[in-house]
Protein backbone atom coordinates (compact mmCIF):
# COMPACT_ATOMS: atom_id res chain seq x y z
CA UNK A 1 0.00 0.00 0.00
CA UNK A 2 1.58 3.70 -0.75
CA UNK A 3 0.79 6.66 1.06
CA UNK A 4 1.48 9.37 -1.47
CA UNK A 5 2.25 9.57 -5.04
CA UNK A 6 5.02 12.80 -6.17
CA UNK A 7 4.87 14.54 -9.48
CA UNK A 8 7.22 12.09 -11.70
CA UNK A 9 7.68 14.67 -14.74
CA UNK A 10 9.41 17.05 -12.61
CA UNK A 11 13.32 17.64 -13.29
CA UNK A 12 16.34 16.48 -11.19
CA UNK A 13 18.23 19.20 -9.81
CA UNK A 14 21.60 17.12 -9.47
CA UNK A 15 23.44 19.92 -7.53
CA UNK A 16 21.69 18.43 -4.40
CA UNK A 17 22.42 14.50 -4.33
CA UNK A 18 19.89 13.58 -1.54
CA UNK A 19 17.76 15.09 -3.93
CA UNK A 20 18.43 13.15 -6.64
CA UNK A 21 18.26 9.82 -5.21
CA UNK A 22 14.74 11.20 -4.00
CA UNK A 23 13.48 11.90 -7.20
CA UNK A 24 15.05 8.80 -8.68
CA UNK A 25 13.13 6.64 -6.24
CA UNK A 26 9.87 8.40 -6.81
CA UNK A 27 10.17 8.40 -10.59
CA UNK A 28 10.73 4.37 -10.80
CA UNK A 29 10.11 2.50 -7.73
CA UNK A 30 6.83 4.28 -6.34
CA UNK A 31 5.13 4.02 -9.58
CA UNK A 32 6.28 -0.11 -9.97
CA UNK A 33 4.95 -0.21 -6.36
CA UNK A 34 1.91 1.20 -6.77
CA UNK A 35 1.28 -0.80 -9.93
CA UNK A 36 1.52 -3.94 -7.83
CA UNK A 37 -0.29 -2.64 -4.71
CA UNK A 38 -3.68 -3.68 -3.72
CA UNK A 39 -4.75 -0.66 -2.55
CA UNK A 40 -3.48 3.20 -2.90
CA UNK A 41 -3.74 6.05 -0.22
CA UNK A 42 -3.23 9.37 -1.24
CA UNK A 43 -3.47 12.40 0.71
CA UNK A 44 -5.93 14.18 -1.32
CA UNK A 45 -8.38 14.22 -4.79
CA UNK A 46 -5.80 16.02 -6.64
CA UNK A 47 -2.78 13.56 -6.30
CA UNK A 48 -5.46 10.47 -6.75
CA UNK A 49 -6.63 12.32 -10.13
CA UNK A 50 -2.36 12.98 -10.61
CA UNK A 51 -2.23 9.00 -9.82
CA UNK A 52 -4.80 8.31 -11.98
CA UNK A 53 -3.45 10.10 -14.88
CA UNK A 54 0.15 9.45 -14.89
CA UNK A 55 -0.45 5.97 -14.06
CA UNK A 56 -3.51 5.44 -16.23
CA UNK A 57 -5.61 3.40 -13.50
CA UNK A 58 -9.51 3.52 -12.93
CA UNK A 59 -8.77 4.94 -9.43
CA UNK A 60 -11.56 2.51 -7.93
CA UNK A 61 -8.29 1.37 -5.62
CA UNK A 62 -7.47 4.75 -4.58
CA UNK A 63 -8.47 6.02 -1.29
CA UNK A 64 -7.91 9.63 0.12
CA UNK A 65 -6.87 10.27 3.42
CA UNK A 66 -6.21 13.48 4.63
CA UNK A 67 -3.33 14.93 6.63
CA UNK A 68 -4.13 17.15 9.77
CA UNK A 69 -1.87 19.07 12.10
CA UNK A 70 -0.84 18.21 15.62
CA UNK A 71 -2.34 19.25 18.46
CA UNK A 72 -0.22 22.41 19.90
CA UNK A 73 -1.54 24.85 17.33
CA UNK A 74 -4.27 26.25 18.44
CA UNK A 75 -5.25 30.18 19.45
CA UNK A 76 -4.87 30.07 22.95
CA UNK A 77 -1.22 31.49 23.25
CA UNK A 78 -0.45 33.76 26.30
CA UNK A 79 0.72 37.26 25.72
CA UNK A 80 4.03 36.55 27.61
CA UNK A 81 5.02 33.53 25.68
CA UNK A 82 4.24 35.34 22.40
CA UNK A 83 6.73 37.79 23.58
CA UNK A 84 8.99 35.22 24.61
CA UNK A 85 8.92 33.63 20.94
CA UNK A 86 9.13 37.10 19.02
CA UNK A 87 12.25 38.05 21.38
CA UNK A 88 13.87 34.46 20.67
CA UNK A 89 13.78 35.18 16.87
CA UNK A 90 13.75 38.98 16.84
CA UNK A 91 10.45 39.17 15.19
CA UNK A 92 8.93 42.50 14.86
CA UNK A 93 5.33 43.58 16.51
CA UNK A 94 3.42 42.86 13.64
CA UNK A 95 4.63 40.96 9.80
CA UNK A 96 3.78 38.77 7.88
CA UNK A 97 4.67 35.38 7.73
CA UNK A 98 5.84 32.98 5.09
CA UNK A 99 7.49 29.58 4.89
CA UNK A 100 9.81 29.34 2.23
CA UNK A 101 12.82 26.91 1.04
CA UNK A 102 15.20 26.57 -1.47
CA UNK A 103 12.54 24.35 -3.54
CA UNK A 104 11.35 26.17 -6.53
CA UNK A 105 8.03 24.91 -5.48
CA UNK A 106 7.32 27.28 -2.79
CA UNK A 107 7.63 30.14 -5.14
CA UNK A 108 10.03 32.38 -3.32
CA UNK A 109 10.66 34.56 -6.54
CA UNK A 110 7.27 35.47 -7.45
CA UNK A 111 6.87 35.92 -3.72
CA UNK A 112 9.16 38.32 -3.18
CA UNK A 113 7.78 40.29 -6.08
CA UNK A 114 4.41 40.32 -4.79
CA UNK A 115 5.63 41.61 -1.73
CA UNK A 116 7.55 44.51 -3.20
CA UNK A 117 3.89 45.08 -5.38
CA UNK A 118 2.43 45.67 -1.54
CA UNK A 119 5.43 47.73 -0.12
CA UNK A 120 5.01 50.08 -3.28
CA UNK A 121 1.12 49.99 -2.36
CA UNK A 122 0.95 50.92 1.39
CA UNK A 123 2.69 53.93 3.46
CA UNK A 124 4.02 51.57 6.28
CA UNK A 125 4.44 48.08 4.56
CA UNK A 126 4.81 45.08 7.19
CA UNK A 127 7.75 43.25 7.49
CA UNK A 128 8.16 39.94 5.96
CA UNK A 129 9.31 37.39 8.29
CA UNK A 130 10.72 34.44 6.50
CA UNK A 131 11.42 30.80 7.93
CA UNK A 132 13.97 28.61 6.67
CA UNK A 133 16.38 29.86 4.39
CA UNK A 134 19.95 31.46 5.05
CA UNK A 135 20.88 34.92 4.51
CA UNK A 136 22.81 33.95 1.55
CA UNK A 137 20.06 32.17 -0.31
CA UNK A 138 18.15 35.32 0.57
CA UNK A 139 20.74 37.30 -0.70
CA UNK A 140 20.68 35.35 -4.19
CA UNK A 141 17.16 35.70 -4.37
CA UNK A 142 16.96 39.62 -3.76
CA UNK A 143 19.51 39.83 -6.82
CA UNK A 144 18.07 37.50 -9.27
CA UNK A 145 14.13 39.15 -8.89
CA UNK A 146 15.89 42.64 -8.50
CA UNK A 147 14.50 43.36 -5.44
CA UNK A 148 17.03 44.16 -3.46
CA UNK A 149 15.37 47.52 -2.02
CA UNK A 150 13.47 44.66 0.16
CA UNK A 151 16.11 44.25 2.11
CA UNK A 152 15.46 46.19 5.30
CA UNK A 153 12.07 44.80 5.22
CA UNK A 154 12.98 41.18 5.61
CA UNK A 155 13.21 39.17 9.16
CA UNK A 156 14.64 35.53 8.64
CA UNK A 157 14.30 33.29 11.36
CA UNK A 158 16.26 30.66 10.51
CA UNK A 159 15.36 27.12 11.75
CA UNK A 160 12.02 26.96 14.22
CA UNK A 161 11.34 24.08 16.56
CA UNK A 162 8.17 22.84 16.20
CA UNK A 163 7.05 23.75 19.91
CA UNK A 164 7.32 27.48 18.93
CA UNK A 165 5.78 27.38 15.19
CA UNK A 166 2.43 28.20 16.88
CA UNK A 167 3.43 30.82 18.46
CA UNK A 168 5.18 32.73 15.31
CA UNK A 169 1.58 31.61 13.97
CA UNK A 170 -0.36 33.53 15.86
CA UNK A 171 1.63 36.79 16.05
CA UNK A 172 1.93 37.19 12.02
CA UNK A 173 -0.84 39.55 11.07
CA UNK A 174 -1.16 37.29 7.89
CA UNK A 175 0.18 34.02 6.36
CA UNK A 176 1.50 33.95 3.30
CA UNK A 177 1.69 30.20 0.75
CA UNK A 178 1.56 30.95 -2.60
CA UNK A 179 2.95 27.32 -3.59
CA UNK A 180 3.36 26.47 -6.91
CA UNK A 181 2.16 22.86 -6.40
CA UNK A 182 1.62 21.16 -2.86
CA UNK A 183 -0.11 17.29 -2.58
CA UNK A 184 -1.51 18.62 0.67
CA UNK A 185 -0.85 21.68 2.79
CA UNK A 186 -0.63 21.25 6.26
CA UNK A 187 0.54 24.72 6.75
CA UNK A 188 -2.39 25.69 6.22
CA UNK A 189 -4.29 24.30 8.87
CA UNK A 190 -1.55 25.34 11.47
CA UNK A 191 -1.85 28.91 10.53
CA UNK A 192 -5.83 28.69 10.77
CA UNK A 193 -5.67 27.02 13.42
CA UNK A 194 -3.54 29.88 15.60
CA UNK A 195 -5.98 32.20 14.09
CA UNK A 196 -4.25 33.65 11.38
CA UNK A 197 -5.90 34.71 7.86
CA UNK A 198 -4.07 32.70 4.86
CA UNK A 199 -3.56 33.87 1.08
CA UNK A 200 -2.50 30.67 -0.63
CA UNK A 201 -2.57 29.25 -3.83
CA UNK A 202 -5.44 28.40 -6.28
CA UNK A 203 -3.78 25.36 -7.82
CA UNK A 204 -3.11 21.79 -6.84
CA UNK A 205 -4.32 20.17 -3.59
CA UNK A 206 -4.51 23.90 -2.07
CA UNK A 207 -8.00 24.89 -2.48
CA UNK A 208 -9.13 21.51 -1.74
CA UNK A 209 -7.78 22.27 1.98
CA UNK A 210 -8.37 26.09 2.04
CA UNK A 211 -11.97 25.49 1.36
CA UNK A 212 -13.83 29.04 1.68
CA UNK A 213 -11.04 29.35 4.74
CA UNK A 214 -8.36 31.38 2.74
CA UNK A 215 -7.97 34.03 0.31
CA UNK A 216 -6.86 32.27 -2.99
CA UNK A 217 -4.30 33.51 -5.68
CA UNK A 218 -2.91 32.44 -8.92
CA UNK A 219 0.90 31.82 -7.68
CA UNK A 220 1.98 32.91 -10.82
CA UNK A 221 0.70 36.56 -11.00
CA UNK A 222 2.63 38.87 -8.31
CA UNK A 223 0.68 41.63 -8.71
CA UNK A 224 -2.70 39.98 -7.57
CA UNK A 225 -0.44 38.45 -4.78
CA UNK A 226 0.75 41.71 -3.83
CA UNK A 227 -2.71 43.22 -4.00
CA UNK A 228 -4.21 40.44 -1.67
CA UNK A 229 -2.19 40.95 0.85
CA UNK A 230 -2.36 44.95 0.60
CA UNK A 231 -6.68 43.89 0.55
CA UNK A 232 -6.70 41.17 3.72
CA UNK A 233 -4.23 43.59 5.68
CA UNK A 234 -6.19 46.57 5.00
CA UNK A 235 -9.57 45.33 5.61
CA UNK A 236 -10.28 44.36 9.45
CA UNK A 237 -13.81 42.47 8.28
CA UNK A 238 -11.61 40.32 5.93
CA UNK A 239 -9.08 39.49 7.91
CA UNK A 240 -11.41 38.51 10.60
CA UNK A 241 -13.82 36.45 8.04
CA UNK A 242 -11.22 34.57 7.33
CA UNK A 243 -10.25 33.71 10.45
CA UNK A 244 -13.27 32.44 11.86
CA UNK A 245 -13.65 30.84 8.50
CA UNK A 246 -10.30 29.27 9.06
CA UNK A 247 -11.85 27.80 12.68
CA UNK A 248 -14.53 26.09 11.11
CA UNK A 249 -12.88 24.65 8.23
CA UNK A 250 -10.30 23.10 10.86
CA UNK A 251 -13.02 20.47 12.35
CA UNK A 252 -12.74 18.55 9.19
CA UNK A 253 -9.34 17.35 10.29
CA UNK A 254 -7.24 15.14 12.94
CA UNK A 255 -5.37 12.57 12.94
CA UNK A 256 -7.94 10.68 15.01
CA UNK A 257 -9.99 11.21 12.46
CA UNK A 258 -7.48 9.89 9.56
CA UNK A 259 -6.20 7.12 11.68
CA UNK A 260 -9.95 5.45 11.72
CA UNK A 261 -9.99 5.87 8.24
CA UNK A 262 -6.86 3.88 7.48
CA UNK A 263 -7.76 1.10 9.95
CA UNK A 264 -11.09 0.76 8.25
CA UNK A 265 -9.26 0.76 4.81
CA UNK A 266 -6.75 -2.12 6.26
CA UNK A 267 -9.48 -4.54 7.40
CA UNK A 268 -11.16 -4.34 4.07
CA UNK A 269 -7.90 -5.56 2.80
Amino acid sequence: MMSYFLEPGKQVNTSNWYQFLGKVYRKMIVPASIRKAKHIVTVSNFEKDRIKEVLGITGDNISVVYNAFGKHFKNNIGFKDLDKIKEKYKLPEHYIFYIGNTDPKKNIYKTLRAYRIYCIKVPTPLPLVIADISPEFLENILEATNTTTLRQNIRLTGYIHNTDLPGIYKAASLFLYPSLRESFGIPLLESMACGTPVITSNTSALPEVAGNAAMLVDPTNEKMIGDSIAGVLNDINAASKLIEQGYNRIRSFSWSISADKLLTIYKSI
